[in-house]
């Protein structure tokens, strides 16, 4: 079958390695500058100035449809929520009369992570346990939490509503962080929340309508710098563990699928929260509507017909998960330098891709045992990139501990239940 990826990314190169794998013909728009995934055909759109950002082209709805169009597609796959949120994929599902299917969220559904605070009352309509929360949307109520004398001395997150590339989350402990948070996110609203102590873990689902199932449990590592510091990034690495045995794990969010039912909702989505140790159960973070970048290129090695299931959610059909049997997942992202590809296997791959900042790599590998899974993967990275490049050294580490964290809570809460 002929399948059209909309997507620039790593996410892109990933899954189109896996459906070529498949047997199937695979295009990439808006594609790449650079790619040696081989089969795999990129069609650029015309360069509208020096240095477009990647993420500007895929919002580029006219022109995207025109090439489908020509292009004949049995199944088109939209990676990119800034292309739903454009109604791309309404657009094309509205093209294409039945002639091909279009597997992606519908612009409507992709609000839930395109504004925090939309999807915080989803969650909140859901039954999830959500962190106290202030929505800002004006100067005055900032200088009012300014001079509150509880709020600001506590730690707080301060996010930005839309879209921010993995950059729109600052803490702060006091006044003055707190200020200089409202003064670097001055565009937009602003979502004002508690702190909550615990490890952040998000639950990969599969969609379709009131249809749920689960994919894996993602450990992520989205800190620039090791030791979880730095600012955030919209990914340095993650973990996946495969979920076959945790389908439990579903109990909390019972409420969920009639919600995404009457959104509409189709395709994948992540469930981000805080396993909050001390209050024993799950407490919401955000929605990502759409496969996470750069999780997917590890992700996605931990199931099989691949092809399947984007079939079965794109036509509407009950998704039904084939798991292989390896438990982990994992992949560390570098960044800069020069990337040297090596040799991928079945349980091994390296996604590469040139853009305009750059060579951007994810190497990613699954085993049954988390730590050798982690050696192998670094072994591969550290005898492929240069000096220069920059990269995570401890993607991975205290997984261990927090997975059984996150069993124990989910034991605990299902009990409560």
């Amino acid at each position: 079958m002929r399948i059209v990826i909309v997507g620039n990314d790593l996410r892109t190169i990933a899954l189109a390695r896996v459906l070529l794998a498949e047997g199937h013909e695979v295009l990439a728009v808006p594609g790449f500058l650079e790619t040696k995934l081989k089969g795999l055909l990129s069609i650029p759109l015309p360069i509208r100035y020096k240095e477009e950002p990647a993420w500007q082209q895929i919002r580029r709805v006219s022109e995207i449809l025109n090439l489908v169009n020509q292009l004949k597609p049995d199944l088109v796959v939209c990676l990119h929520v800034e292309s739903s949120d454009v109604g791309l994929v309404d657009a094309l599902i509205y093209q294409s009369k039945g002639n091909y299917l279009v597997f992606g969220v519908n612009q409507k559904a992709s609000q839930l992570e395109t504004s925090k605070a939309y999807g915080i009352s989803i969650a909140r309509a859901s039954g999830l346990s959500v962190p106290s929360t202030e929505i800002v949307r004006d100067r005055d109520r900032q200088q009012w939490l300014l001079q509150q004398q509880t709020l600001p001395n506590r730690r707080l997150v301060i996010k930005a509503d839309g879209l921010a590339g993995g950059r729109g989350t600052l803490f702060a402990n006091n006044a003055t962080e707190l200020l200089a948070a409202f003064q670097a996110l001055s565009e937009g609203d602003v979502i004002v929340q508690e702190y909550i102590e615990g490890q952040e873990v998000a639950l990969s689902l599969m969609c379709q309508g009131r249809n749920i199932v689960l994919l894996n449990v993602n450990f992520e590592f989205k800190r620039a710098f090791d030791g979880d510091r730095g600012p955030n990034t919209p990914g340095m690495g993650t973990v996946a563990r495969n979920a076959f045995d945790l389908r439990h794990s579903l109990c909390f969010l019972e409420a969920l699928p009639q919600v995404l039912e009457s959104l509409g909702y189709c395709g994948p989505l992540d469930v981000n929260f805080m396993v909050d140790s001390q209050r024993h159960k799950p407490v919401f973070l955000e929605f990502t509507a759409r496969f996470g970048d750069p999780e997917l290129s590890s992700e996605i090695l931990l199931l099989k017909n691949v092809d399947r299931l984007l079939f079965s959610v794109a036509s509407g059909i009950k998704p039904k998960i084939i798991f292989r049997p390896e438990l982990w997942g994992v992949g560390v992202v570098a960044r800069g330098g020069t990337h040297i590809l090596v040799d991928e296997d079945e349980n091994f791959t390296h996604d590469f891709r040139v853009n305009t900042g750059g060579m951007e790599s994810c190497f990613s590998g699954v085993g049954y045992s988390i730590s050798r899974t982690i050696k192998k993967v670094y072994r591969y990275l550290y005898s492929s990139v240069s000096l220069e490049t920059k990269f995570r050294k401890d993607v991975g580490q205290n997984v261990s501990s927090r997975w059984k964290l996150l069993q124990q809570i989910l034991n605990i809460y299902t009990y409560k239940i």
